[in-house]
């Protein structure tokens, strides 16, 4: 398997990093009675060896309110 490292971000420009455990307060962006979105991103920096494509990972989240 080859790995990739990462970084988790709450922000598009990834300049709030997520790290594990990560515990805090969001804002929740409310588009109706039964959809909240909340978003998350992430940054790669990839080495020169490894060509351009697409690259899947699964994260898991709990929420508790």
């Amino acid at each position: 398997n080859n790995y990739i490292s990462y970084k988790l971000c709450s922000d598009a420009p990834c300049l709030v990093l997520i790290t594990i455990p990560y515990d805090v307060s969001r804002i929740l962006d409310v588009t109706g009675p039964q959809s909240i979105n909340i978003n998350y991103f992430a940054s790669v920096n990839l080495s020169g060896t490894l060509p351009p494509g697409t690259y899947r990972d699964q994260v898991t989240i709990s929420y508790i309110w």
